[in-house]
């Protein structure tokens, strides 16, 4: 397939007009030990996380920063990778690690030298670009025909303004025969291919793709699950998240006889593509690129990248792009499903921390709760399990009276829908707070719900 030709490169990198592009390209192949002598100390680099995180180019520029003593602060976004040396305590002192907290960044937390990041999904091109990197490095496909190269499966945390701005003097790609090319030929100003001549040092690799599976869903998952496939109708337009939990939500879709859903997300898991296999998911009734999946991220197995590769009904789209709340809307029907840790009696909702405590980032969560509910006929849903047990093993709800000081409200009480727990369903949108509180009340875990009735009597 050729790619639209209204695309073209929008950087020149090193030998950029040496033509044709596969001389280009060997000019600029290297080592990562060889790019890596070229960091500095007091240098800003930034990286893209997940699958696309450019192992080689880091085990290198780890080495080096110790061996020198550097100074180094590295934007490192959700890191997948447990045995990545940036994560080692001997390099506390040396590397400052920025990024939007998920997973194995708790360790960082613990260490001292992580610094989070909060923003909107968004807006992560544009926190890199605010921080006006010298060095970025991530992981592409090899090139097609034509020289251009797919920044694959994971964009969604940084994006074109990271490499484009003037500061970044050094764009590293490690071309990986594993990472497999995804179409972006939607919009040509937000496509995710870049091109041999956009960039300045090649590193190839060959090493595995990690595949990542959502943990199975529990029974109160399943019960969440339920109440949820009752608010999705046929027709809607889909934003669903990762997890246990999402998985067990397309399941029932699937066996609940759905039809002529679409996909509008930031991510595409192994649930959603479950829909496209059954024929449940087939982006008919969109009206915003019908017949197209789009998506900034796809994180699942094998089969979902081998069913992603090449295929023109998927395209992913700058995560900037893509999380636009004007353009979410812009499909009808869109229902946006989230998760999220803990709510309080007058909808303040927390979907990162716990107390002053960080486990997961912003993320584009209330980028799908606005969006969503401004689709015609669209809805935003947050669910969580009522309950979870603390250190010492006792049994605390998740829907409080009011957040724990430090807690901070990812979702605010204004824009807040449809609440879903394992014992229902509730709508608290354009509610007073008497009325939210009664309603959230029915859904905490019954053991609750006589303490949550005396605090709520004593403000509403």
């Amino acid at each position: 397939m050729k790619i639209n030709p209204n695309i073209k490169p929008d950087r020149k990198g090193r030998f950029f007009d040496v033509q044709p592009w596969q001389e280009q390209y060997n000019k600029k192949k290297t080592t990562a030990r060889e790019v890596a002598a070229q960091v500095r100390d007091g240098d800003f680099i930034f990286t893209c996380g997940g699958l696309n995180f450019p192992r080689a180019f880091i085990e290198e520029m780890c080495k080096r920063i110790l061996e020198n003593k550097f100074h180094i602060d590295l934007f490192a976004p959700y890191c997948i990778y447990p045995d990545s040396p940036h994560l080692k305590p001997e390099l506390k002192d040396y590397l400052d690690v920025y990024g939007f907290f998920t997973g194995l960044e708790r360790k960082l937390q613990d260490q001292g030298n992580f610094r989070y990041i909060p923003c909107q999904m968004s807006d992560a091109g544009r926190v890199i670009r605010y921080h006006k990197p010298r060095m970025g490095a991530f992981v592409v496909s090899p090139p097609n025909e034509d020289g251009w190269m797919s920044r694959s499966v994971w964009t969604h945390h940084y994006g074109k303004e990271a490499y484009l701005d003037d500061s970044c003097e050094a764009v590293i790609v490690e071309v990986n025969r594993n990472m497999p090319f995804l179409w972006s030929d939607g919009p040509s100003e937000q496509h995710t291919f870049i091109h041999v001549s956009e960039v300045d040092y090649i590193i190839e690799t060959d090493y595995e793709i990690r595949e990542i599976k959502s943990n199975p869903p529990g029974e109160a998952d399943k019960l969440i699950a339920g109440h949820i496939a009752e608010l999705i109708p046929n027709g809607a337009c889909l934003q669903i998240g990762l997890g246990g939990l999402s998985d067990a939500v397309t399941s029932l879709l699937v066996s609940a006889g759905k039809k002529d859903l679409g996909l509008w997300s930031e991510i595409i898991s192994n649930g959603l593509y479950a829909l496209i296999e059954a024929g449940v998911l087939n982006n008919s009734r969109k009206n915003f690129l019908p017949g197209k999946s789009v998506v900034a991220t796809c994180i699942g197995d094998r089969r979902l990248f081998d069913w992603a590769a090449n295929n023109p009904d998927l395209l992913v789209c700058e995560g900037a792009w893509v999380n636009d709340i004007r353009n979410i809307s812009r499909n009808d029907n869109l229902v946006s499903v989230n998760t999220c840790l803990e709510i309080d009696l007058q909808g303040q909702v927390s979907a990162e921390a716990m107390g002053y405590y960080q486990y997961s980032g912003t993320g584009g969560q209330l980028e799908f709760v606005i969006g969503s509910q401004m689709s015609k006929g669209g809805k935003s849903i947050l669910c969580l399990q009522s309950t979870f047990k603390d250190k010492q093993g006792k049994l605390r709800s998740k829907i409080k009276p009011i957040l724990d000081e430090g807690t901070p409200i990812t979702t605010p009480r204004s824009v807040v829908q449809w609440i879903v727990t394992e014992y229902g369903a509730v709508n608290l949108r354009y509610e007073s707070l008497r009325e939210r509180a009664r309603k959230l009340i029915s859904i905490a875990h019954p053991q609750f719900r006589e303490e949550l009735t005396r605090e709520a009597a004593k403000h509403w």
